[in-house]
């Protein structure tokens, strides 16, 4: 039962990710929207990929 809930979650929160405006997703004014769409929408879990592409992008810079 409680894997039913968890799966049902993450399935929320991926559609809640897919229908907030990219403005209000603090994510997307550090790293461009087209290479972060993929990436959540194939990955299942809660938003960590938000996190990852950022840190990629950080790297060249230092």
């Amino acid at each position: 039962d409680s894997r039913e809930a968890d799966s049902q979650s993450r399935r929320a929160v991926s559609t809640v990710l897919q229908s907030i405006p990219e403005s209000l997703i603090p994510s997307h004014s550090t790293s461009p929207p087209p290479p972060l769409s993929p990436l959540h929408q194939t990955t299942t879990g809660p938003p960590s990929p938000f996190a990852a592409p950022p840190l990629v992008h950080c790297r060249p810079f230092e």
